[in-house]
């Protein structure tokens, strides 16, 4: 029981300092990106809140596998491993509560992920759609000629403080990664927002081309134009992934969608669980690593264990995603086939421990 007890608090102390150091990290990396996206420090703090959700639901799971590293590496290290061989003890018996940790986990990151992160990413969204206008005018401001807003990318040549003006102004607007529309202005008024916090720019003296219908550019002498911060279409609905998995299930009963889209939602519903999932997969994963590798040093544990998330997991996870997004293959096939590839990687190395 004393065993028992040491090994347990040594794992939790393992995984909240990575909880801590990693989620650190990954705040300090988001915060810098906001900031440079104009964000200034009182906005940054509002959106804190909505940030948390995120980066725990990513952490979590990274924590597990770097505590059990880092326990059972320093224990193999010490030759505790064998001391605790030699006494009759089942090596396995001491990570009973370990296992119970790893189920709470899971539990806390299929919430996260299903019920508190698509709620929090909504409202990140909104955020950032009522401060658009603070944002691309803090962009203008600091002297940036090219400026990437939502799916629109702005670019002027000069701009006259006193007349309140920007002059050769050039505006493309993306879909799906590909140029759909540019318009070519001589000069237009600096952004403005109306009561219903959409951005807009008149624009004077110069030219509109829709490259999806492929007509002859169309000339104006003066042209309002209005730019959406979260969708280009000015409407501010959920996206699939700002939904739940029982508001995605209703989407596809009520809603005819094309079979993609059918994909994309299923698989984002497979996913949320396969995360949660991997909280106990990266323990069965985490623990034999340790035991081979019998690392002492943290630094050289740490970094063990984030190079199987970051180099193996993550990468499985991102081809998977697009082989369900697409259809190509059967969205929980490809939700949960990282996991099936570690699950069966760990079947391997605990065989080699066992030898």
């Amino acid at each position: 029981m004393i065993l028992l007890r040491h090994i347990t608090l040594e794992f939790l102390r393992n995984m909240l300092s990575s909880l801590l150091v990693i989620g650190f990290i990954l705040f300090v990396g988001r915060s810098i990106k906001l900031l440079r996206e104009g964000f200034d420090l009182l906005l940054l703090l509002q959106m804190a809140i909505y940030i948390l959700p995120y980066i725990l639901t990513f952490v979590i799971p990274i924590s597990l596998i770097t505590a059990s590293v880092l326990t059972y590496g320093r224990l193999a290290s010490d030759n505790e491993v064998t001391t605790i061989r030699a006494s009759g003890i089942n090596l396995w018996s001491t990570t009973k509560y370990i296992w119970i940790i790893a189920i709470l986990c899971s539990a806390i990151t299929y919430h996260l992920a299903d019920q508190v992160l698509p709620k929090a990413r909504f409202e990140l969204l909104k955020i950032v759609r009522n401060s658009a206008i603070h944002l691309l005018n803090n962009r203008i401001n600091s002297g940036d000629k090219i400026i990437q807003f939502s799916d629109f990318l702005i670019s002027f040549g000069s701009r006259d403080s006193k007349k309140q003006i920007l002059n050769a102004v050039v505006i493309q607007k993306f879909k799906d990664s590909n140029l759909s529309q540019q318009i070519e202005a001589s000069w237009a008024k600096l952004p403005t927002v109306n009561n219903q916090d959409i951005v807009s720019m008149d624009l004077y003296n110069g030219q509109m081309t829709n490259f999806e219908r492929q007509s002859a550019p169309l000339r104006f002498k003066g042209f309002h134009f209005e730019l959406n911060p979260m969708e280009s279409n000015g409407n501010t609905n959920k996206s699939f992934k700002d939904m739940t998995s029982s508001e995605l299930w209703n989407v596809i009963k009520l809603k005819k969608l094309k079979p993609k889209q059918v994909s994309k939602i299923k698989y984002i519903i497979y996913s949320k669980l396969s995360m949660a999932c991997s909280c106990l997969v990266f323990i069965a994963l985490g623990i034999p690593m340790g035991l081979i590798g019998k690392h002492s040093n943290r630094i050289v544990g740490f970094g063990f264990a984030l190079a199987i998330v970051f180099l193996l997991y993550y990468p499985l996870m991102l081809i998977f995603r697009s082989l369900g997004e697409s259809g190509t293959l059967p969205a929980m096939l490809c939700a949960w086939s990282p996991n099936i590839i570690l699950i069966i990687l760990s079947a391997y190395l605990i065989k080699h421990v066992h030898n």
